[in-house]
């Protein structure tokens, strides 16, 4: 069975929730979006057709169901044989009706039939527009991954298109929403895409992806909170090597007073702390104050201090 991708199921849930409930508009908005990822112009007889190839067979009975309703046209599509990717089936679908297209804005008419370059304010001019542009966008030629919970590797949004006029407009597009997108060269095409975590959060939400949404921001809390206990065991881990390193050198400050002079040299309240200490080379300061009533940590690593100046001062070397 193949393994179900971020990809996948983004787009999965993307389909599934448009499916019959765009408005008029958005359904528009969302053929031009799906057009402007994966459409091209051929020449099919006589006639001059757009054509869509994708491995995703649920997108085109969306688009398939779209245009039947909205236009009155039944596309059909079919596997597409002897194709270059291998391992995966793609689909083709032809669309005849080039009115559709003119009022999706994906062609124009400069003397000649052509494909826009650049996407038509009209998609801008309503937010559930907008979003539906981006849905279809984004179903067409968009991917998206998400870092498995132990990796330091980043999250990754990006819409691959074949032109650069329309990777332009789309950069200037999807900035007018807030999102601001990179873009680079890749092959034969262009990729717009970005790499921060809290912008493909938001454009998940707006591209109303609730499910996709949940398992990315949970993965963030996840991610956060093994990265506050790894902090804090990093931070233990050096206190407690500090407080080894200390210890350490308190004992042997206090054997060399006991080698060279005896702990009954010391004053009374420090010969107490002392012999605390090699009793017990491992407690921490704590455990050693919790021996002396009224004593606190402090104190105790101030009398563990005045010991290392009275060795140092008796010739003992660092």
């Amino acid at each position: 069975m193949a393994k179900v991708t971020t990809t996948r199921k983004i787009k999965k849930e993307i389909l599934t929730n448009v499916t019959g409930f765009l408005d008029a508009c958005c359904q528009k908005a969302f053929l031009s979006g799906v057009f402007f990822a994966i459409g091209s112009l051929t020449i099919r007889g006589r006639d001059m057709v757009v054509s869509l190839s994708t491995e995703n067979e649920q997108l085109l009975k969306v688009v398939q169901s779209i245009m039947q309703t909205r236009y009155g046209e039944y596309c059909e599509y079919a596997p597409v044989y002897n194709n270059k990717v291998k391992n995966k089936t793609v689909f083709e679908m032809v669309v005849h009706c080039t009115d559709a297209m003119y009022d999706a804005h994906v062609l124009v008419n400069d003397g000649g039939m052509t494909l826009a370059d650049s996407i038509h304010p009209s998609v801008a001019e309503k937010d559930c527009c907008s979003r539906s542009f981006v849905k279809g966008l984004f179903v067409g030629c968009g991917t998206a991954s998400f870092p498995p919970e132990n990796s330091n590797s980043g999250y990754h949004l990006e819409f691959f298109v074949s032109r650069p006029a329309v990777a332009d407009s789309l950069v200037e597009f999807l900035g007018t929403k807030g999102f601001h997108f990179k873009q680079s060269t890749r092959g034969d095409g262009v990729v717009v895409y970005v790499k921060d975590s809290g912008t493909v959060a938001d454009l998940l939400s707006y591209m109303d992806a609730p499910q996709s949404l949940f398992e990315l921001e949970n993965l963030l809390v996840n991610k956060s909170i093994r990265n506050t206990v790894n902090r804090q065991q990093n931070c233990y881990i050096a206190n407690l090597g500090k407080a080894v390193a200390a210890s350490v050198k308190q004992v042997k400050a206090i054997e060399y007073i006991e080698r060279e002079k005896g702990l009954d040299y010391l004053p009374d309240n420090l010969a107490a702390v002392a012999r605390a200490r090699l009793a017990d080379t491992s407690a921490s300061l704590e455990e050693l104050s919790e021996q002396f009533e009224g004593l606190t940590k402090s104190g105790i690593a101030h009398r563990l201090r005045k010991i290392e100046q009275i060795a140092k001062k008796l010739g003992k070397e660092d």
